[in-house]
């Protein structure tokens, strides 16, 4: 089977949920054509000094991001990658959402 070396599609961020404080569930749209996702969040809006977390699986569309600071704003958002001949292939950025961690 060929690898399309194509970028893959952009990714639709279906939700970010706050979970008991202080964590955040992310999910996002399945790909069946992509290696993972990776998403990447910041409490800044233009993602400066922002983590990512990767989603090594297409069958996984959520994680949960742990220990975010309580009364504060994250901006997440996501992106899917394939691996071709070993080299990481990256979509475009899904849009942003933007949540508060209470309580």
């Amino acid at each position: 089977e060929k690898v399309s070396s194509e970028k893959p599609k952009k990714v639709a961020l279906l939700s970010v949920v706050n979970k008991n404080g202080k964590n955040l569930k992310v999910a996002c749209k399945r790909n069946a054509k992509v290696t993972g996702y990776q998403v990447v969040y910041s409490q800044k809006r233009y993602f400066k000094g922002s983590k990512r977390v990767t989603i090594k699986s297409n069958k996984i569309v959520s994680t949960t991001i742990k220990k975010l600071a309580k009364g504060k704003t994250y901006y997440v958002k996501v992106r899917a990658y394939k691996t071709v001949n070993g080299k990481k292939i990256y979509g475009a950025y899904s849009a942003t959402k933007k949540v508060k961690v209470t309580k």
